[in-house]
């Protein structure tokens, strides 16, 4: 048995769909918003949910830039301490 876990919108998450539909607004193409949100809400959420470690673990990644090394300290104190 698969168990799910439960997946939260962060504010920054929420205020980047938020550009996102501004976005495609000013290019009048706003229909694609909706499909965007369809897509998250239908695949990409449920997936989280069913399969949390799916895609990069950015922490076994080493950074390709200056300032890589930065950002990624700046993620771990960000995520918690029982993070990679």
């Amino acid at each position: 048995m698969i168990h799910r876990r439960r997946v939260r919108i962060t504010k920054n998450f929420d205020q980047n769909l938020a550009d996102i539909r501004q976005f495609l607004e000013e290019q009048q193409v706003h229909r694609e918003f909706g499909s965007l949100i369809e897509t998250l809400f239908a695949t990409v959420i449920p997936n989280l949910e069913r399969f949390p470690v799916m895609g990069v673990d950015f922490f076994v990644k080493a950074p390709q830039s200056a300032e890589g090394p930065v950002r990624l300290e700046t993620l771990r104190q960000r995520l918690g301490k029982n993070t990679g």
